[in-house]
């Protein structure tokens, strides 16, 4: 019984272990399966995704490639940033965003690079990622955390040079790579090969951060002497040095003589402040180009009040001085309004802007208002007509507005500098100045121009007035003498 029971324990024994076979096989089938489908299913994923990857890639920017560079455009995928195989263009994950990467010095804009075939791989500055493939026989993947960033260009010479090389640094330090330019140390010769800097000492990330200052200085510039000069260099860091050497010295005499320049300035008489403040805001701003001294807003409107000519804008500073704060439409608008006044005292004067007296010039400084007798302008009153009846002689009381003497005009004029006329700054009258005025305050002052309007003009002033609002007439050069003088007079009766 034993035995039968042996016997026929063996034939169960085989068939569970055939079941179980049977089993395992499926099994095995089934995993298979599944996992050949999922495989599948995963790299239809990735290839239908990789032309319109790779289309972002090269749309935005593309690859700017250097005149001096070349070769094909390698393309490559993997995020992690971990350096891909050599001889490949494979990286270590395969979700990544596709970039591209070439043969020479190149300079790109998109995504991460990787040389695929050996040379030196582009530069690539992108929204979040910036990465360069540098080795020959493989590529490497590198990613830094940047905002889009394209390095600023130097086209202008010495006149740019010291702003640009401000922005440049700080564009640098954006990429990680300002102590390239800045840093001590020795760095590697961008003429060697990468074994050779290998050997050498130099660590992957050193020759990394080399090639990616020396792509984005090269990218920077634009004229060939200055690309003479950065071909000359052997790393970033004395090719920027060599700039210096270039432009350095004459960039920092251009800018002391504009501070000059700045410091000196004076607003012409007869010009516009306003005018005079853009002068001064645009030599500010090549200042601050130029890498200079650093000038404000607020220095440049006290560098224009200081410059206004007095006695014309005397109160006008005054007031500007305790405005705060002190901003550009409250400056346009006092300098305006008070050249508005000036331009019409002016037009009244006849001066068109450029002479001397002022239109509120109460008298001829003695104090005195109109003489007795003064008439009107009649032939017959007061001093009567300049013409005198049977002889040419003529008594000439035009003012010279150089010497301030009466008798001739400023192109006649002879006198010498010592022999001038005072002129008061105070009252505006001649033969006294200020300190000897006669007017004890400046509302006192006021108070006579205020008058002067009406009756307090001597006759010597009303015919110089006259004769120079007759002279503003294109046709008065074609009016005989005896012309002249009835029109002067005429203009006489009308306005005083």
């Amino acid at each position: 019984m034993a035995l039968n029971q042996g016997d026929a324990g063996v034939p169960a024994a085989s068939v569970n272990d055939a079941e179980l076979d049977a089993r395992l096989t499926g099994m095995e089938q089934r995993l298979g399966e599944a996992m050949e489908g999922r495989m599948q299913a995963m790299m239809s994923q990735v290839i239908s995704q990789l032309p319109s990857l790779m289309r972002g890639a090269l749309d935005v920017g593309g690859v700017q490639q250097e005149v001096e560079s070349g070769g094909d455009v390698g393309a490559s995928t993997g995020a992690s940033g971990d350096a891909a195989a050599p001889n490949s263009s494979q990286g270590s994950a395969a979700t990544g965003t596709v970039g591209v990467g070439g043969y020479g010095r190149e300079y790109g804009s998109q995504g991460e690079a990787a040389a695929t075939g050996g040379g030196v791989g582009g530069v690539f500055v992108s929204g979040d990622a910036a990465g360069e493939g540098l080795f020959t026989g493989g590529g490497g993947i590198s990613k830094l955390a940047a905002s889009h960033v394209n390095p600023p260009q130097l086209k202008k010479g010495a006149e740019q040079y010291p702003g640009w090389r401000q922005d440049m640094i700080v564009q640098a330090g954006i990429l990680d790579i300002g102590d390239v330019f800045s840093g001590g140390g020795v760095l590697p010769d961008i003429n060697k090969p990468q074994t050779a800097l290998l050997e050498q000492g130099f660590s992957y990330a050193a020759i990394r951060k080399t090639y990616l200052a020396w792509n984005f200085l090269s990218a920077a510039l634009t004229t060939e002497t200055d690309k003479a000069i950065f071909r000359r260099s052997t790393n970033p860091r004395e090719a920027l040095r060599q700039l210096d050497a270039a432009y350095l010295s004459e960039a920092q005499g251009a800018q002391q003589q504009l501070f000059r320049e700045f410091q000196q300035y004076q607003t012409p008489r007869k010009e516009n402040p306003v005018a005079s403040l853009n002068k001064l805001m645009g030599m500010a701003n090549m200042m601050r180009q130029g890498g200079g001294a650093t000038v404000n807003d607020q220095f440049v409107f006290a560098r224009l009040i200081d410059s206004l000519p007095n006695p014309e804008y005397e109160v006008t500073k005054q007031t500007l001085s305790v405005v705060q704060p002190l901003t550009r439409d409250i400056l346009v608008q006092q300098l305006s309004t008070r050249f508005n006044l000036l331009t019409e005292e002016w037009r009244k004067e006849g001066e068109k802007g450029s002479g001397g007296e002022q239109a509120y010039i109460a008298g001829d400084g003695t104090g005195k208002g109109r003489q007795a007798g003064g008439g009107r302008g009649s032939k017959s009153n007061g001093r009567g007509s300049k013409k005198k009846a049977g002889t040419d002689d003529r008594v000439d009381h035009r003012r010279c507005f150089r010497c301030n003497h009466r008798g001739h005009r400023k192109p006649d004029c002879t006198t010498k500098e010592e022999d001038f006329l005072e002129q008061c700054d105070t009252c505006s009258g001649f033969g006294h100045n200020s300190e000897k005025c006669a007017t004890p305050t400046e509302e006192a002052c006021m108070a006579v121009v205020e008058h002067a309007n009406f009756a307090v003009v001597s006759f010597e002033e009303q015919y110089d007035r006259a004769e120079e609002l007759c002279k503003m007439d294109p046709s008065w050069e074609k009016l005989t003498e005896d012309e002249k003088e009835a029109k002067v007079q005429e203009v006489i009766t009308e306005s005083f």
